[in-house]
């Protein structure tokens, strides 16, 4: 371990490689995170060990993911986005920790047991990145015994982001001097998370629960476009655009379950 390797060096680092690409990192211990879950669901490193989660912003597609299909960057297509935010984070960890044994996981890989690799909603809150709403948030939820997914909110952009992966820095532990920052409630009437949860659970397509706060930007129309076809015809709306132009380049038809769900954007 490179003792001069702090949180803000690597903060910086990371910014340094992924900001200009329209991603943004929030460092938290990994003890934040497992404080929140049961045993079943923990990550397996030291509480004070070092971790970093990735989002996208609306910047994304047209800085890194349209990019990376103009220069073809891609090999066999499975998801596009999944391949070309794997492509930038895996440039980015080997350029800024090439000594570093960073364990990378990202928001689409499943255990062999088919439980996902990390609880992107979590992360996200414990870094402080976004508030993620539940409906155990709700008081005298009017819901019954219906099951209503949470979601989580971003101080500045709303629902107009992606949880995309986590870096877990097995050889970096934190001390006291990291606090943890814990995320903006932005939605803290009980009134707006009923409204919240119940969009994102009745009509997450209509895009509507990404405005439950005024976002400063939101996904173009192209971007829109995109998430709004089903994963399996995406391929067909790409080469429209003039992306893909040979027989070879064929969707994999195996996508997981959380793309086909919800367009994974």
């Amino acid at each position: 371990m490179t003792e001069a390797l702090n949180v803000d060096k690597v903060k910086r680092s990371l910014d340094s490689c992924l900001t200009k690409l329209g991603f943004e990192v929030y460092p938290f211990k990994i003890g934040w995170y497992n404080a929140l879950l049961p045993p079943s669901l923990h990550l397996d490193y030291p509480d004070a060990t070092l971790a970093v989660v990735v989002l996208s912003t609306p910047d994304m597609f047209e800085r890194a993911f349209l990019p990376f299909l103009e220069n073809r960057l891609f090999q066999r297509l499975s998801d596009p986005v999944d391949q070309c935010v794997k492509h930038y984070i895996t440039c980015a960890v080997s350029q800024a920790f090439p000594s570093q044994r960073v364990d990378v996981r990202y928001d689409y890989e499943l255990l062999p047991n088919r439980k996902p690799k990390f609880l992107a909603q979590t992360a996200a809150h414990v870094s402080g990145a976004a508030f993620y709403y539940q409906q155990s948030d709700v008081k005298d939820q009017p819901w019954g015994d219906k099951k209503m997914f949470g979601v989580c909110v971003h101080p500045r952009l709303g629902g107009w982001f992606a949880i995309r992966a986590l870096l877990v820095f097995e050889d970096l532990t934190m001390g006291s001097e990291m606090a943890q920052q814990f995320p903006k409630d932005c939605v803290p009437s009980r009134e707006e998370r009923i409204r919240l949860l119940e969009a994102f659970n009745f009509f997450w397509q209509d895009w509507s629960y990404r405005d439950i706060v005024p976002p400063v930007q939101t996904y173009s129309q192209k971007q829109k476009d995109y998430f709004s076809t089903k994963p399996a015809e995406r391929f067909k709306l790409l080469k429209t655009w003039g992306f893909l132009s040979t027989e070879e380049d064929q969707p994999d038809q195996t996508l997981d379950t959380q793309n086909q769900t919800n367009g994974h954007g």
